[in-house]
């Protein structure tokens, strides 16, 4: 199992990591970087969030359109997409969407509508302006296909994914497959298959195009790591050429406990006992990213997403204020290189 006794955090000091020579350096290596907007359900909700991180001085915002009522019956409604799109269009911010995590799996019985969905997903991207789309791949749950056979299932989703790939190249967005994590107390067979960091290359590899790569969860590594026993810093670095979004946020390397031996409580006791993917700003708990930026290698420009908890900085400019003079510091970091 990794240990995490010797893991040191970011220094958390903000303001003291040059601001302007950290944005010049998230400029020249990465394509914006900023928080997600969180749930919003409307084009006035979505101005305001745009709004209050652009004033922050943000560069990149990562979209979460789930909300917006624009995907119906897995097919796009252009009367309600047209108003997000000029909403999007009136800021100068760099965007990456996140597709819908639970309804959209293309490991799933009803295989054909999700790739339907999936389509309409990336039509949202592209004209939202998303240079890139989050899908979390490789979820298979026996629970939901008993009997089938999981090798197939993934297999048909490589297969899927390739042929999606072709149609984000025709819209002009790159599919990035995020590192996931498989839960401990999940009964046998169920399984994310992207917690293995080699399997996540595979699949890239296998698909080998141009529009599909990789969304490298540091938060979601870091937990992994811990559960399958393998080292965070090696896999990070693995992970990192083939990144074109990064979630960048924070936990303690404590994976969740079931929800019958902590009877089902929600996040403020989650993180009271300090499990599980928590979403912190970077420096709250105990991720290496100094050193994971430090290694240096982010070959494809990704989009650095400070993918904190909206509930840590909607209402503390402080915190927000922390976030931005953080990833400014790692930014420096990165464009410094490897030492020696």
């Amino acid at each position: 199992m990794s240990s995490v006794s010797s893991v040191s955090s970011v220094s958390p000091a903000p303001g003291a990591h040059r601001p302007a020579a950290g944005a010049a350096a998230a400029g020249r290596l990465f394509d914006g970087m900023g928080p997600g907007t969180g749930p919003t359900t409307s084009p006035q909700g979505l101005a305001a969030a745009l709004e209050a991180l652009a004033r922050a001085g943000f560069s990149g915002v990562q979209l979460s359109a789930g909300g917006w009522d624009t995907v119906m019956n897995g097919r796009v409604v252009a009367a309600r997409l047209a108003p997000y799109r000029s909403v999007a269009a009136d800021h100068a911010l760099r965007y990456t969407l996140h597709a819908p995590i639970a309804e959209l799996n293309l490991v799933a019985p009803d295989h054909e509508f999700q790739v339907q969905q999936f389509r309409a997903w990336l039509e949202v991207a592209a004209a939202t302006g998303c240079r890139t789309m989050t899908y979390h791949p490789g979820r298979f749950d026996p629970a939901r296909q008993p009997g089938a056979d999981a090798a197939a299932e993934v297999a048909r989703e490589r297969d899927a994914l390739a042929a999606l790939a072709e149609l984000g190249a025709t819209l002009g967005v790159t599919i990035a497959c995020e590192n996931l994590v498989t839960q401990q107390w999940w009964p046998a067979g169920q399984r994310q298959h992207s917690c293995d960091p080699q399997w996540l290359l595979d699949l890239v590899a296998a698909i080998d195009h141009p529009n599909l790569a990789v969304c490298l969860d540091m938060g979601h590594l870091m937990l992994a790591s811990v559960v399958e026993g393998y080292d965070y810093l090696a896999a990070a670095r693995r992970l990192v050429p083939h990144a074109v979004v990064l979630h960048v946020h924070d936990n303690f390397a404590k994976p969740t406990r079931s929800p019958i031996e902590t009877a089902g409580v929600g996040p403020a006791m989650q993180l009271i006992r300090g499990e599980g993917d928590l979403h912190l700003p970077p420096g709250w708990g105990v991720i290496p990213l100094e050193a994971t930026f430090a290694a240096g290698g982010f070959a494809r420009r990704p989009i650095f997403v400070l993918e904190v908890e909206p509930r840590h900085w909607r209402e503390d400019p402080a915190v927000l204020a922390g976030c931005l003079a953080t990833g400014n510091h790692l930014a420096e970091l990165a464009a410094a290189g490897p030492a020696g």
